[in-house]
């Protein structure tokens, strides 16, 4: 059984931890030469279907800053919209319903950032519990959708 770890990336780790949230960039425990489901979908009366993360099964987000294939949170916005991030070398799968490409990007920090049709993936620091949308509709982010 594959096992799935939370990877703590240098003081935004801790940051997390100490804010009482839990981190929430996930990493593969090693790179397999068999796929690994990394993003599904939900679905809820208010927000419709959108994309989540398959081993925790938190929301996805986007960021409207960033363009194809570029990721353009980081700093303090890094802290906040922590990446959905695998090892490198990860072979991707998705779940049903997710009708566009799922691939990584290198971010500038050397994470292997995981993005939906070149949109690189996020996750939202106040999102704890699954099925959590408070990232939805602040400024220049929106909900990851198939």
């Amino acid at each position: 059984m594959r096992t799935l770890r939370f990877a703590a990336y240098g003081v935004l780790g801790g940051l997390l931890m100490a804010c009482g949230a839990s981190p929430a960039t996930t990493a593969v425990s090693s790179p397999s030469p068999t796929a690994t489901r990394v993003v599904v979908t939900k679905t809820d009366a208010t927000n419709g279907t959108f994309l989540v993360a398959a081993s925790n099964q938190m929301t996805l987000y986007m960021f409207a800053r960033d363009t194809a294939g570029v990721s353009n949170c980081t700093g303090a916005c890094l802290t906040r919209w922590p990446a959905l991030s695998v090892w490198e070398g990860t072979t991707i799968d998705t779940g049903p319903g997710i009708t566009g490409q799922v691939s990584t990007i290198t971010r500038p920090d050397g994470l292997t950032q995981v993005t939906y049709k070149g949109s690189p993936l996020y996750f939202y620091y106040k999102d704890v519990a699954v099925g959590d949308t408070t990232g939805a509709g602040i400024s220049n982010w929106a909900l990851a959708k198939p």
